[in-house]
């Protein structure tokens, strides 16, 4: 994954890595009209222009030319050394990078053009897993119900009519769990990294960095993958779904497994991101036992595999593209008829796109400290406020408590 993520003490962000930078100065220096143009006249190919490579590229949003990753042979980084050119736009998954700031970055005047090349994505890009995707969206346009709102969502609900809803999660539904955030001051997981000098607190979720130095990661999985967390309303509100019949897909960004852990039925649950349910060999991609991944986690005891290869578990970690299930999964949104989304800024690409679009097509709920977006579905209930309170106070009003205190008393677990 070229974008970034993390888990937000306010669980405003998402999955398992880093926020982007936000004030990046050399996003000024950008002509953000030619850009478009160039995307919208389909002036832009997806083939290296120095060794002619179609994986892992990158477009210069100075120049507007493309070259490959430095997991390729590195040639858009020979070329900001070369230009000065700083800004550069993945065509794996959308994600910005600045070479002067050494960082992933966003701004909001990047998202009409991220839009424009998730359109363009599929006319350039051969055998593209987001095409199906894509295409499967089309047929839902007119679709979504207008003069949509609260007291119609709950009503509609309990007369049934939606049956395949379709649950966005993000890290804001794991918060309440126990689940660590990164950045608080004095307790966040990047203080805790300090004594390892990294060279800067993002590389800790760097491929490149964790086969040279596995030993911060462990740090950093130690606090995620040992606490003792349950999953929150928000995931047994899922589970509830599930139960009834009515959850057509989860997909998440988080790799805790606390859906699963809930109860929610594996094969309805996709992980965007990875999760920690696994762990493979990066040398012969030999598949590991998670709790064998676990014990040498909490023990801070570096996990190899026979053929001498770090292993490390199936989390997402950048200069890894998103899985192709994940894209396929998304095909299958056709059959939907309500999406709700809860935990997330969307702000992670391609994830944030690809929802976007589809919520575009139908009703959509949304349950989250802030509005993540930018213009409003067309079709839009916002409700403000912390998530497993807003899940408490809309069981109630559709009339499930009763099924919401059976399924908790099942998991040992407090009434509502």
């Amino acid at each position: 994954m070229e974008g970034s993520n993390s888990f937000d003490i306010l669980g405003e962000e998402i999955g398992f890595g880093v926020n982007p930078k936000l004030d990046c100065p050399h996003v000024n220096d950008l002509d953000f009209e030619e850009i478009f143009k160039a995307i919208t006249q389909e002036r832009i190919g997806n083939t290296c222009d120095t060794c002619k490579s179609q994986k892992e590229n990158w477009i210069c949003f100075v120049c507007l030319f493309i070259f490959c990753s430095r997991y390729v042979s590195g040639h858009m980084q020979e070329h900001f050394l070369q230009s000065n050119h700083a800004i550069a736009c993945s065509w794996s998954d959308l994600s910005l990078w600045c070479y002067k700031c050494d960082s992933y970055i966003d701004d909001r005047r990047f998202h009409r053009l991220t839009d424009a090349l998730l359109e363009l994505r599929p006319k350039i890009i051969t055998n593209d897993p987001m095409k199906a995707a894509i295409d499967s969206f089309a047929i839902r346009q007119g679709q979504a119900a207008h003069g949509f709102t609260y007291d119609r969502f709950i009503n509609e609900l309990k007369q049934g009519k939606y049956q395949k809803i379709c649950v966005f999660t993000g890290a804001g539904i794991s918060v309440s769990a126990g689940i660590p955030d990164f950045r608080s001051p004095g307790t966040g997981l990047y203080d805790k990294l300090k004594s390892y000098e990294l060279p800067y607190a993002e590389a800790v979720f760097s491929i490149d960095f964790y086969q040279e130095n596995p030993e911060p990661f462990y740090q950093v999985a130690k606090e995620i993958m040992t606490v003792d967390a349950k999953p929150t309303l928000a995931h047994y509100f899922i589970r509830l779904l599930d139960m009834k019949g009515l959850l057509h897909l989860n997909f998440t960004q988080n790799v805790d497994v606390l859906e699963e852990l809930a109860g929610v039925s594996k094969e309805k649950v996709v992980h965007a991101h990875g999760n920690v349910g696994g762990a493979t060999c990066l040398s012969c991609k030999t598949k590991f036992d998670p709790e064998l991944m676990k014990k040498h986690i909490k023990e801070m005891n570096i996990l190899r595999c026979q053929c001498g290869g770090l292993v490390k578990p199936n989390v997402i970690f950048f200069g890894e593209k998103l899985p192709d299930d994940y894209f396929i999964s998304m095909t299958k949104l056709t059959g939907a008829d309500l999406i709700i989304v809860m935990g997330t800024s969307l702000k992670v690409e391609p994830f944030a796109s690809m929802t976007k679009m589809v919520c575009n097509k139908l009703p959509v709920v949304c349950i989250n400290l802030e509005n993540p977006f930018k213009t409003n579905p067309k079709d839009y209930v916002f409700i403000q406020g912390q998530i497993d309170n807003k899940i408490k106070e809309l069981v109630q009003n559709i009339g499930w408590e009763a099924d919401m205190n059976t399924l908790l008393a099942a998991h040992n677990r407090p009434k509502l």
